[in-house]
């Protein structure tokens, strides 16, 4: 018999983009070039590990920056340098977590090895701040310094957590925050850095992106538990890792915290430990919790709004698309 699948959040975002932003997303040139690189490498990488993806934050930097009134081509390379920052991030990500599959097929690290996938992640990055810097904007190669410090630090707090039951959900919350959040913040905010508006509203595009990426990791979590997912139930946890579904189990009943941490890392965990009631309240506290942060988001959009002053037919398409996304994500985890 088969099952609905419903897919991941970030590939049904990008359906409610508008046509022409999402010309723009699948027409992104993400191939990387050097007469030094190794053939085999670089084929790699331009063949496989860049092809396709959800492009989640090429899109928020073409919306947030076409809701500003700033061009297309303005924003393009902004645009390149966020996915190709989000690809290195992945590739060194599946080196630390021992991935063999990526989108359904072979990661970097097992199609080449995991110095060669550290070492393509090294060049991404080294390629997006060279063509970042090449643009002008000092603030602008600084905010992503900083995001990718962030995105670091933020994977080596998780890397502290694995196998770990006594996390709370304030601290997930940070590191999403800095995993997830941060890169799509310097997404938010390259369009106020580029029309050179007041400081407070890149604070609110910075505030934007952040708790859009929060909630955006609490619905991928919420998922986690849903047997239509496309990913095998509770992933998470037979990668070793609480995330927020499962810190709210613990939360609500202390005596899990034995069984789960039994169960962390196990590929094939066996019998769950906890009650199907349990599970849904569990998820109806994440889904509480990402409401919130959903509607902490819409708040800052609408300060974005009332303070760029941008208007005519592509500002009001941005800002439409960017209120759909807010809208759908709240319909996803009612």
């Amino acid at each position: 018999m088969l099952r609905c699948v419903k897919p991941r959040v970030g590939a049904l975002l990008l359906e409610l983009m508008p046509a022409d932003t999402a010309g723009l997303i699948q027409r992104l040139d993400l191939r990387v070039t050097s007469k030094n690189l190794p053939r085999a490498v670089e084929n790699q990488l331009n063949d496989a590990f860049l092809v396709g993806g959800k492009k989640v934050r090429p899109a928020l930097c073409f919306l947030m920056g076409q809701l500003m009134g700033l061009s297309a081509e303005k924003l393009t390379p902004y645009a390149r340098a966020a996915e190709l920052t989000h690809m290195a991030s992945i590739a060194h990500d599946d080196v630390i977590d021992e991935a063999d599959r990526r989108r359904n097929m072979p990661s970097l690290n097992s199609a080449t090895s995991n110095a060669a996938a550290v070492l393509a992640g090294d060049l991404l990055l080294a390629r997006v701040m060279s063509e970042i810097s090449s643009l002008g904007n000092l603030l602008i190669i600084q905010d992503l310094a900083n995001a990718v410090e962030d995105l670091v630090t933020g994977e080596l707090l998780q890397l502290e957590n694995r196998k770990k039951t006594d996390i709370t959900f304030s601290a997930l919350e940070r590191v999403s925050s800095l995993k997830t959040g941060s890169l799509m913040s310097w997404c938010c905010t390259v369009g106020a850095r580029l029309v050179n508006r007041s400081d407070e509203l890149t604070h609110a595009a910075q505030l934007f992106g952040e708790s859009l990426g929060i909630a955006f990791q609490m619905i991928d979590d919420i998922l986690d538990f849903e047997v239509t997912s496309e990913k095998p139930f509770a992933q998470d946890l037979r990668e070793g890792l609480v995330n927020f579904v499962v810190a709210e189990l613990i939360h609500g009943d202390s005596t899990l915290a034995s069984p789960v941490s039994k169960i962390l890392g196990s590929p094939q965990p066996g019998v769950w430990p906890w009650t199907d009631e349990q599970l849904a309240i569990a998820k109806a506290e994440v889904r509480t919790k990402a409401s919130e942060r959903l509607a902490d988001a819409r708040k800052n959009l609408d300060t974005i709004r009332t303070l760029s002053g941008a208007t005519g037919p592509s500002s009001d398409h941005a800002l439409q698309s960017l209120e759909a996304v807010l809208s759908f994500l709240s319909l996803r985890i009612v």
